[in-house]
C-alpha cells in the first residue's frame, strides 16, 4: 500500500509582528485538549512560521489515529481529528504576541496542505489566504473508487479565502488526471484557486515543499505579495 509521506503536518505560517527577527528555531509545546502537540517555527523574511505536528506525530503526545485504506468513515473520522488539530493550533498560534492576527496564512503539505484548503470551509477563520502544497488524503488509486479527496475538495470550495495549490506531475499519491479532478471538484463550488502543476522533480515530486524551493518559491512569493502580505529581502 502506498502511503503518503510522514511529513505530512500543517505549517501554519504567521506574519509576526516587529518581534520576528528576535525568534529562533524552538520547539514548543501546544495544549490539545488532554495531549500536546509538538510544534516548532522560525523567523526569516518577516515571517514567524509554526509547524505544529499532529496526535500521535513526531513528539506530540496520542496515537496516530489516521488510517490510510479506502473505508469512508474511517477516513473522515481521520479528517475530523485532524481540523481538531488545527483548532488548537491556530487557537495557540492567536494567543502569541509576536503573531500579527490579520495577516495569517495557513498551509500544509499532503494531509496538510488537504487541512489548510478543508479548514476555511468548516471553521471562520481571518486567514488571508492558503497554500496547499500537494495536498490530498488518500492516494488517487483509492480516490478513484471512494472519491473521498474529489468530495472534500468540492466541499473546500465553500470556502472564500484565495488558494495556491502547487503540485507536480509526478507526485507518487496524485496523478495528474486526479488533481486536475480535485481542482475541478473546488472550482466547481464558484470559488478559485491558482493551480500550479509543476514537471516532474526527481523520483517523487511528493516532496516538492522540502526539496524543491527554487521550484516554487517564485509562486509562493508572488501570492503572498497579492494577497496582501509580502515577505522582506
Amino acid at each position: 500500500m502506498t502511503r503518503i509521506t510522514a511529513l505530512s503536518l500543517l505549517v501554519l505560517s504567521v506574519a509576526a509582528t516587529g518581534q520576528a527577527r528576535e525568534l529562533r528555531p524552538e520547539r514548543i509545546w501546544i495544549p490539545a485538549g488532554d495531549l500536546r502537540l509538538e510544534a516548532t517555527f522560525f523567523a526569516e523574511r518577516g515571517f514567524a512560521v509554526l509547524v505544529p505536528m499532529r496526535r500521535g506525530r513526531g513528539a506530540s503526545d496520542g496515537e496516530y489515529p489516521e488510517t490510510y485504506g479506502c473505508s469512508l468513515p474511517a477516513l473522515a473520522e481521520g479528517v475530523e481529528r485532524g481540523i481538531a488539530d488545527v483548532d488548537a493550533a491556530l487557537a495557540f498560534a492567536l494567543r502569541q504576541s509576536w503573531v500579527d492576527p490579520t495577516r495569517v496564512v495557513l498551509g500544509g503539505m499532503s494531509r496538510g496542505g488537504f487541512l489548510s484548503a478543508l479548514y476555511p470551509s468548516v471553521r471562520p477563520v481571518t486567514a488571508k489566504g492558503v497554500i496547499n502544497f500537494a495536498g490530498g488524503w488518500t492516494p488517487d488509486w483509492c480516490d478513484a473508487t471512494a472519491r473521498f479527496n474529489e468530495h472534500m475538495f468540492g466541499r473546500a470550495g465553500r470556502a472564500t479565502l484565495p488558494m495556491l495549490w502547487l503540485y507536480t506531475e509526478n507526485d507518487r499519491n496524485y496523478g495528474p488526471s486526479a488533481i486536475r479532478r480535485y481542482h475541478g471538484a473546488f472550482t466547481t463550488s464558484g470559488r478559485m484557486a491558482d493551480l500550479r502543476l509543476f514537471p516532474a522533480i526527481g523520483h517523487d515530486g511528493h516532496d516538492l515543499l522540502p526539496r524543491s524551493v527554487t521550484v516554487w518559491q517564485p509562486a509562493v512569493e508572488r501570492f503572498l505579495e497579492r494577497i496582501g502580505v509580502p515577505g522582506k529581502p
